[in-house]
């Protein structure tokens, strides 16, 4: 995402590609539907979101959520730069340039993620391998200041991001990149591995360590024999351990394609390659979208819970488009009851 040294080989694309962008505004769409109704069942079925791994999944789709709506105002996704409206003010224009422009949003909600996921792993590995100590380690307070430290401290790890787009309204595109630390290319390599470190590859390599102790400990079923007491327990806990998991694969295999390559470009291992960065971008976009569709396919908790909410929105609609008969004598037509989630 980042440029801290001058790399004359980073060329800005300003030519449109309606189908990139309507494929970007389909990802946008679903990722603000689908996350919005993982949100809904949680909030909707309260006994859910008093569950601690609930607490994780419901930030984990905002940040996506977030990132969906992102889409539609960054240029280059769903709108296309060359039939972008930039600003002229220079004051507004320094404010998108380095914030929207620059795509800091976009990744500090991606990183939200990440570091989300990496929370969710070690939480997940808590709760098989140590089951014991789970409720005393992960209560519902922590919970909740693990969430609000990850949503305060990941956008400081973009400030690098900040700082490099500057305003130039004499120049199409006007938000232009710049280097940090000019042609001093060991500095900038010292501070861009450090800040990737920090927001990418440790959560990551967190969710790997953590998530593959889960997996081998269930695959022998050390986690049964921890609690045999609780059958049913220990296999609803499987199913959630095993969607988180999945979750967390679809995002390394998303996002690490794109942090990789931007490494090499970084260190001057490769050159920038248009085609190379539009595929790696694309794979970060889906990401955003992808989980709601997850937790429908690997848990029938959540999938059952989507279908009713897709009654319940159906039967709102149709009772908004019906006709109000209510004939002389006769009281106020009954209310439909709605199942419980």
């Amino acid at each position: 995402m980042n440029i801290l040294q001058r790399n004359d080989s980073v060329i800005v694309n300003t030519t449109s590609n309606p189908a990139i962008n309507i494929i970007y505004a389909v990802i946008g769409s679903s990722a603000i539907i689908g996350n919005v109704f993982v949100i809904a069942l949680n909030v909707i079925h309260r006994p859910m979101l008093r569950q601690i791994p609930n607490k994780f999944v419901v930030s984990l789709a905002a940040s996506d959520a977030i990132s969906g709506v992102i889409i539609f105002i960054m240029p280059g996704y769903a709108l296309p730069v060359d039939r972008y409206f930039y600003p002229k003010d220079i004051f507004i224009g320094s404010f998108f340039c380095s914030l929207i422009d620059s795509s800091v949003l976009f990744f500090t909600s991606g990183f939200i993620s990440v570091y989300t996921i990496a929370i969710i792993s070690l939480e997940r590995w808590y709760a098989v391998s140590r089951p014991f100590l789970y409720k005393r380690i992960f209560t519902k307070n922590r919970a909740r200041f693990c969430i609000a430290c990850i949503w305060l401290f990941v956008p400081i790890t973009l400030i690098d991001g900040i700082l490099q787009k500057r305003f130039v309204p004499n120049l199409f595109p006007p938000c232009q990149w710049f280097s940090l630390f000019g042609d001093d290319i060991t500095s900038a390599n010292i501070v861009f591995m450090i800040i990737e470190s920090v927001r990418i590859f440790l959560p990551v390599i967190i969710t790997m360590i953590s998530f593959a102790d889960v997996a081998r400990r269930m695959s022998d079923g050390r986690d049964i024999k921890l609690s045999v007491s609780n059958s049913m327990r220990v296999l609803i806990r499987r199913r959630f351990t095993t969607m988180l998991c999945i979750a967390a694969i679809a995002l390394i295999l998303c996002w690490l394609p794109n942090e990789i390559y931007f490494t090499l470009v970084q260190l001057r291992v490769v050159k920038y390659e248009p085609i190379v960065h539009a595929i790696t971008k694309t794979l970060i976009v889906i990401n955003c979208c992808i989980n709601p569709i997850i937790y429908a396919a690997t848990n029938s908790i959540y999938r059952q819970g989507m279908i009713r909410l897709l009654h319940r929105i159906g039967r709102c609609i149709r009772c908004k488009n019906a006709p109000a008969i209510n004939p002389a004598g006769v009281g106020s037509p009954r209310t439909a009851t709605i199942d419980n989630l």
